[in-house]
C-alpha cells in the first residue's frame, strides 16, 4: 500500500508543503519508530532545530487548523473522516457534544496506545484536549450554521477548506516534534 501511496504524496503534496515538510519527509520515506519505547518521529529537518518555544506555537496552530477543519467538514455536511463518523454516532447515542464525544475516544486511544508501548509527548497530551474543545467552541458559534443546507457548491468550497486546514494542521502539529497524536502513534505501533 505505501508503494501506492508514495507517487501520490510526492506529486501532490511535496509540492505544496516541500520535501522539508513533515509530508514531505513521510513521501520520502522517512518514518520510522526510534528511541526507548515506541516514538513516532518524521525524520530530522529544520524543525528540530527551531526553539521549543517555536515549536510549541507551531504545536498550537496545527491543532487549532486540525479541529476547525473537522468544524468545517461538519457544517458543510457532506461527510466525514471515519473517527469523526465514530464521535458523531457515539456524540448522538450518548448525548454528549461532540467535541467532548472526541475528546473521550481520543483518551481510550491513548490508554491502548499507552499498552502498544508508544511514548506520549506533551503534543500528544494537548491533540487529546485541543482538538475536541476547539470543535466544541467553533459549534457553539453561528459561524456557518446555514451552509449545510445552501447551494452545493458552497458546501463543496467548505469541504474543500475543511480538508485544507486538516492537511495543513497535521503538518504543523506533527512537525513540531513534540508528540504524536494518540491515533497516529497507535496507528504507527499497529503497523510496527
Amino acid at each position: 500500500a505505501w508503494a501506492r501511496t508514495k507517487p501520490f504524496l510526492w506529486a501532490v503534496m511535496v509540492p505544496v508543503l516541500g520535501k522539508k515538510s513533515v509530508i514531505g519527509t513521510l513521501a520520502l520515506g522517512g518514518a520510522h519508530l526510534r528511541g526507548r519505547g515506541r516514538q513516532w518521529s518524521a525524520g530530522p529537518g529544520p524543525e528540530r532545530r527551531m526553539s521549543l518555544l517555536g515549536r510549541f506555537v507551531k504545536l498550537l496552530v496545527g491543532l487549532y487548523l486540525f479541529g476547525q477543519g473537522i468544524w468545517l467538514g461538519l457544517q458543510a455536511d457532506l461527510g466525514v473522516g471515519p473517527w469523526d463518523v465514530l464521535h458523531g454516532g457515539l456524540a448522538d447515542k450518548l448525548g454528549t457534544p461532540f467535541g467532548r464525544t472526541s475528546i473521550g475516544v481520543s483518551v481510550v486511544v491513548l490508554l491502548v496506545a499507552l499498552v502498544a508501548r508508544v511514548r506520549p509527548g506533551i503534543g500528544t497530551v494537548l491533540n487529546v484536549v485541543l482538538i475536541g474543545t476547539v470543535i466544541d467552541l467553533l459549534l457553539g458559534t453561528p459561524l456557518l450554521d446555514g451552509v449545510g443546507g445552501g447551494p452545493l457548491t458552497q458546501r463543496l468550497l467548505t469541504t474543500a477548506a475543511g480538508i485544507a486546514s486538516v492537511a495543513f494542521g497535521s503538518a504543523l502539529y506533527l512537525g513540531a516534534h513534540l508528540g504524536p497524536g494518540p491515533r497516529d502513534g497507535l496507528m504507527v505501533a499497529i503497523h510496527q
